[in-house]
């Protein structure tokens, strides 16, 4: 009879993004949940009474004897919220924290300080990277990147999802440095993008930040969240969206024939390549969907990362190393763009291609 391995009881911090977290603990039976930490609002009460476990309003109760694993998923000090606090006090604690992005330089070394003094460990999850098709586009960017010399980066993000995109260009290329990036366009001139030009890991990169915000509803508005191309001499691979699908152009090339003449109706290779091609499998649908499936899938994902860099201290400080270099970098360009525009939410109808077309 086998042995059964013991999950590890994991304490949720916040309850707003956290539910999502929730979702992903309950779909990997290597973790469980074991408790809520908030302030006590309705909703963190509602749903320590479906999880069936203790609900936590006072940090000193908490103890390493009840808790192997922390989420905290509340905004960091960089973001206005008490996030970097709850992690400091888990860690000092010896208790091994996930922290949701982003998170400043200075208090993420703060962090991986006394986790190491502490004999724990310490990850920040810029969370997109471990979604299905961010997944399937770092894993196909590493083997097109073999094949062909890369030429240059088309990438569009958000201000809210600027730190994910900064650790997904890092694993699409396989690092970061040497990294430069100037801006070059700011969003005061009327346009809604900041822009910046450069290179990171010596590749030609273009980066469109929407630096924009409502401060009265800081989540929302984003034209989009991630939308990356890498162009290389074979082709470009496509992020259409972070919950979006990933698409190959091959780079449309007409050899000549012998008699020196542009090969448009003979026979050669490239007239039999597609266009464009979808990578299969890559499971899209309804908003709804995404939130209670390909969400929580990844918080699944990457709680099994954690599990490997627990088991592989080499694997741990190089995953620890480029979320230092990608925070570095994330802070350059916040201070390169400056200031958010201020918005207002616009009214919205949610609606479908149907109805438009």
């Amino acid at each position: 009879m086998e042995d059964t391995i013991k999950p590890l009881n994991v304490l949720v911090c916040g309850t707003n993004f956290g539910r999502v977290y929730i979702k992903g603990i309950q779909k990997n039976k290597k973790f469980r949940i074991a408790g809520i930490l908030s302030h006590g609002s309705n909703q963190s009460r509602r749903i320590a009474e479906e999880c069936n476990v203790p609900l936590y309003t006072d940090m000193d109760k908490v103890s390493k004897k009840e808790f192997d694993l922390a989420c905290v998923v509340v905004r960091s000090t960089v973001v206005g919220g008490k996030g970097s606090v709850i992690t400091n006090e888990l860690l000092s604690k010896g208790i091994d924290v996930i922290q949701e992005h982003p998170v400043h330089y200075n208090d993420l070394v703060q962090a991986i300080k006394l986790a190491r003094k502490n004999d724990c460990i310490y990850q920040v999850n810029s969370f997109y990277p471990f979604i299905e098709s961010v997944r399937s586009f770092i894993k196909l960017s590493n083997q097109v990147l073999t094949i062909g010399q890369p030429l240059y980066i088309d990438a569009t993000c958000s201000l809210q999802v600027l730190f994910p995109m900064v650790d997904i260009l890092g694993r699409a290329v396989g690092g970061f440095s040497p990294w430069r990036l100037r801006n070059v366009e700011s969003a005061e001139s009327g346009l809604p993008f900041s822009i910046l030009m450069g290179k990171i890991k010596d590749i030609p990169i273009i980066l469109k930040i929407q630096n924009q915000i409502d401060p009265a509803d800081p989540d929302n508005n984003g034209f989009l969240l991630h939308r990356v191309s890498i162009g290389t001499t074979e082709g470009t691979l496509s992020l259409t969206d972070s919950n979006g699908q990933v698409q190959w152009n091959p780079q449309m090339y007409v050899p000549h024939n012998s008699d020196g003449v542009l090969d448009m109706y003979g026979n050669n290779r490239y007239l039999d390549l597609y266009v464009s091609e979808e990578v299969p499998d890559i499971h899209t649908g309804q908003y709804r969907d995404v939130y209670e499936n390909i969400w929580p899938s990844g918080i699944s994902t990457m709680l099994d990362n954690f599990i490997e860099i627990k088991n592989d201290k080499m694997q741990r400080e190089l995953q620890t190393q480029r979320l230092l270099t990608a925070s570095k970098i994330w802070r350059e360009i916040a201070e390169e763009i400056g200031n958010p525009q201020f918005i207002k939410t616009p009214d919205r109808k949610g609606t479908p291609l149907s109805v438009i077309n």
